[in-house]
């Protein structure tokens, strides 16, 4: 029997080592022997395929996913965009939601004005007049400027002391000359013309120059988003207001100032804050700034010659007026105009109504002569004007022109009663040389009578 050699057995089959470089490996390959290249075989689908029982496990292991977790899962971005900022690592599925739902709002809120001046920028950029002029701001800035020089002028180019006007303007009998606001002058003389005027003067360089920068920057912004036509309508009828209500509730105190028609374009951008709130960037940060520049123009209210009655007047009425007047228009994303929204619309009612009626009521009391100061007596004078170490609030409210003469014992001094019309004749024991500026005071509030 032929013994033969046993047939060599097969080959086993060399595996994988990931532990190597493949890229290394295949270079160097090329060069090495047969066995060596076969490191670079790419491994067959059958090898790196995980068994059947492994599959089930994981498949099962996913089917058992917690509501919380397929939630996580549903809602993940897209790998292609960068909102990974916002999401935490698997680990933390819960703590992804969380996260996401508290700052969801405020995100979607800012992208959503930041959409809206975006798409006002667009419309802008599209329009071929993209901002509008500012020309009546200058123009109303001109025209107090202007009527402060003439006053100035009028009281022979020097200022009053700052006990009488801390403003550092002309003196009362000028004032009244140039067509400050009084109650008397306007019904019992009919100079009606007063109440248009009076928006026009100043008490001082000071008041000027204070009232001058906010009319600018408020008149400004007002004039670029809505136009001049509604910004003269709101400087005019707050004025007029203004000037009514101080003449009904402060007859005795003469009042200058474009403080009703400033107050007025004040109210106009709280009007505008209100009806076009979700159009403003940050608009408690405007609420803010808004309010104390409020608190700070009634404050200087509270000093002679600046009539706190102006301010509240011209802030009622220009509220109103620009609830009216100053609704924006709203675009969708097709640039299509969207109709007001319910709230724009019923404030717009109420604005109208309740400015207007104010406006007739007040000029029908005035026109009537009816003695609304006597109803509220002192409280009336201390909402128009505080008593300080500064200032002298009688001196603002009363003012003569008198004569006095003296034999040398005694003296007699004539008082005429600027806003009552009223003459008084006193006889003093002591020498014209001894009429202080108090003494006289003292004789013009008898002679106008004390109120």
């Amino acid at each position: 029997e032929a013994r033969g050699s046993a047939p060599p057995l097969p080959e086993r089959p060399r595996r994988r080592d990931f532990s190597r470089d493949p890229q290394t490996e295949s270079e160097s390959g090329s060069s090495a022997n047969g066995e060596d290249a076969q490191l670079t075989r790419p491994v067959a689908a059958e090898e790196t395929k995980a068994p059947a029982s492994v599959e089930r496990h994981q498949s099962s292991r996913s089917s058992r996913k917690t509501p919380v977790e397929q939630e996580a899962t549903r809602s993940q971005p897209p790998a292609d965009r960068s909102f990974e900022g916002l999401y935490v690592g698997n680990d933390h599925l819960s703590e992804d939601i969380l996260t996401r739902a508290a700052l969801s709002e405020e995100v979607l809120r800012e992208d959503h004005a930041a959409w809206l001046r975006l798409a006002r920028e667009d419309r802008d950029r599209e329009n071929p007049t993209p901002r509008r002029r500012v020309y009546v701001t200058y123009l109303i800035l001109l025209g107090t400027a202007v009527a402060m020089v003439y006053e100035i002028g009028a009281n022979g180019w020097k200022f009053d002391s700052l006990e009488s006007n801390p403003f550092f303007g002309p003196d009362v009998d000028t004032l009244l000359d140039v067509g400050a606001i009084n109650y008397f002058k306007i019904t019992d003389e009919g100079e009606w013309w007063r109440l248009f005027v009076g928006m026009w003067l100043h008490a001082g360089i000071i008041h000027f120059v204070i009232n001058g920068a906010v009319i600018v920057q408020l008149g400004r912004n007002l004039e670029q988003l809505h136009g001049p036509y509604s910004l003269v309508a709101i400087y005019i009828l707050s004025g007029l207001f203004a000037a009514t209500l101080s003449a009904l509730f402060s007859p005795f105190t003469i009042s200058v100032g474009a403080s009703g028609a400033l107050f007025g374009l004040l109210g106009g951008v709280w009007a505008d804050l209100i009806q076009n709130w979700d159009l403003v960037y940050k608009p408690y940060r405007q609420l803010a700034g808004l309010f104390l520049l409020t608190v700070v123009n009634v404050l200087m209210g509270l000093a002679p010659l600046v009539d706190n009655y102006q301010h509240l007047g011209g802030l009622i009425m220009g509220t109103g007026v620009g609830l009216l007047l100053y609704v924006q228009k709203r675009y969708d994303a097709l640039k299509r105009e969207c109709p007001k929204l319910p709230y724009q619309a019923v404030l717009q009612i109420v604005g109208a109504v309740v400015s207007f009626n104010l406006l007739f009521l007040m000029l029908a009391l005035l026109y009537a002569e009816v003695d609304v100061h006597e109803q509220c007596g002192v409280t009336c004078d201390r909402i128009s004007c505080v008593e300080t170490s500064f200032w002298d609030c009688q001196e603002a409210r009363h003012s003569c022109s008198g004569v006095a003469t003296s034999n040398g014992v005694n003296t007699t001094v004539e008082v005429d009663c600027f806003l009552t019309d009223a003459t008084g004749t006193f006889q003093v024991d002591y020498d014209v040389d001894e009429l202080t500026n108090s003494r006289l005071q003292d004789l013009c509030d008898e002679a106008c009578g004390d109120v």
